[in-house]
Parts: C-alpha cells; structure tokens; sequence
C-alpha cells in the first residue's frame, strides 16, 4: 500500500503544480517507512521519489507504514506523531513541517483522478 502511495506522490510532485512547490522547497527528503527507504528530491528537475537512499539529505523522517498511511489520508496528524514518537526526524526541522504540503499535493491530484 505505501509503495502505491509513493507512487502517487511521486507523479504529484512531477505535475507542474507539484513541481512548482518542489522548487519552492528545494530540498532532498529521506524517507525510512517501515522497511523501505525512499528519497524525495526537490532539487533535481524534475523533481523525483523513488526507493533508495541519499548520501547527504537534508531532512530524514521515520515511520511506521501505519503512521505514513495515517499522515497521507489525513487522519493522522503530524505534529501529534512526533510528539508521541510516531514520526522521527533528523535534520532541519523547518523542511520536516514543509512535507505537509507535499503530501497536501499529493491529495488534491489524488481526488482529481
């Protein structure tokens, strides 16, 4: 399930409005959910997420595939993760908190479909 989701996320941030945003974050993410590492970079063009790791990202985030399913439907606040140890981040914080509206992205061009 979150292989698909990845997927999703993937192609959202390829359209022009996500790759908009991906320029206005510019950043390369490393995402550990569950077993699988993805890397999420904003700064190539176009931007990408794919399985894999980075040498040098600029932010990390942890979590369970349960959390990650919770914070991509919206029934799972991401604040509330961390703060419960759900969610774990390394790096800059501030890029951590701009992952929401990538996930946000990820939603809307979901519900177009």
């Amino acid at each position: 399930m979150a292989d698909e989701i990845c997927n999703n996320i993937a192609a959202s941030i390829s359209s022009p409005e996500g790759a908009e945003l991906a320029k206005s974050i510019n950043s390369v993410y490393q995402w550990h959910i569950g077993s699988d590492s993805w890397v999420m970079d904003l700064k190539s063009s176009p931007p990408s997420f794919k399985k894999g790791t980075s040498d040098k990202p600029d932010c990390s985030v942890k979590m369970s595939e349960d959390t990650f399913l919770g914070l991509v439907d919206g029934s799972l606040n991401s604040q509330q993760a961390f703060m419960q140890g759900k969610l774990k981040i390394k790096g800059n914080m501030m890029l951590a908190m701009k992952l929401g509206q990538v996930l946000e992205t990820a939603r809307d061009s979901q519900a177009k479909l």
